[in-house]
């Protein structure tokens, strides 16, 4: 009979990593040089706990569990992770892999799909790192818009009503850990129309091309400038940008910090 070959846990060992070496030397400076400065408000608590929790992740001195099998003598050490959703790229990697596992195994039918990304401007970044109403309310527009876009050319194939599927996800970092406020969609490429005995029944849309795109675009920017303009973001007599804080309390120092990362700026 063949022996079943099972992968080896082997520790990451993140204190080897750029970044856990980067934040290590300088994250006390950093929160040191925000002490010092007395024209600032320190920073949210919830912040310094979350670089904390990042420099104990998998780190053997901070804590372990000894697993052991009960068939074998063998056995194996685990250090304790922090579990955050911030920067770690081990426990985000795990929870990304464990949501996409459900999504592709319970959620998502067995249908083509497509990837849609939406990037917005400067500013829009900022109020949306610090409004969550205004985030959910350009996510609603983008997936109406996509949703909208889709059944306009199910009518033209001669399918009327039916709705398509979307998973939005929100990722808030760029590739130099940047706030950079950008949405991920997985669409299902087509329509799902209830037949006349109840079931639902997948009507696939031909492929899109770059005048489409721009049209979905276009509707996005003008709802999105409607509501921003309604909210008092925009002003009513052109799209110059208002540039107060609408966020009052939100802590003046969190907000110079994420006027900085989305600027690209130190």
């Amino acid at each position: 009979m063949a022996k079943t070959s099972y992968a080896e846990y082997k520790r990451h060992e993140p204190e080897q990593t750029i970044l856990y070496k980067v934040l290590e030397e300088h994250t006390q400076t950093f929160f040191d040089a925000i002490a010092r400065d007395s024209d600032r408000k320190a920073l949210p608590d919830y912040i310094r706990r979350e670089f904390d929790k990042f420099l104990a992740c998998d780190i053997l001195s901070e804590g372990f569990v000894r697993l052991k099998c009960d068939d074998c003598i063998h056995s194996i050490i685990v250090p304790f992770s922090c579990k955050c959703r911030g920067f770690c790229p081990s426990c985000a990697g795990r929870r990304m892999s464990g949501r996409s596992i459900f999504l592709a195994d319970n959620v998502i039918p067995f249908v083509p799909t497509r990837h849609w990304v939406l990037s917005v401007p400067f500013e829009l970044r900022y109020w949306m790192a610090s409004d969550d109403k205004l985030l959910k309310a350009v996510n609603k527009i983008l997936c109406y818009e996509i949703n909208n876009y889709l059944r306009k050319k199910a009518r033209k194939l001669g399918i009327k009503g039916g709705e398509t599927g979307i998973v939005s996800h929100l990722q808030r970092a760029g590739s130099a850990l940047n706030l950079n406020l950008h949405f991920h969609l997985l669409v299902i490429d087509g329509i799902y129309k209830v037949d006349d005995e109840g079931h639902s029944v997948f009507h696939r849309i031909p492929g899109i091309h770059d005048h489409e795109v721009a049209r979905v675009v276009d509707g996005v920017s003008r709802r999105v400038i409607k509501y921003l303009r309604k909210s008092g973001r925009l002003s009513s007599q052109s799209e110059e940008v208002c540039i107060a804080d609408q966020s009052s309390a939100e802590d003046l120092t969190l907000s110079h910090l994420k006027r900085a990362s989305i600027s690209s700026r130190v």
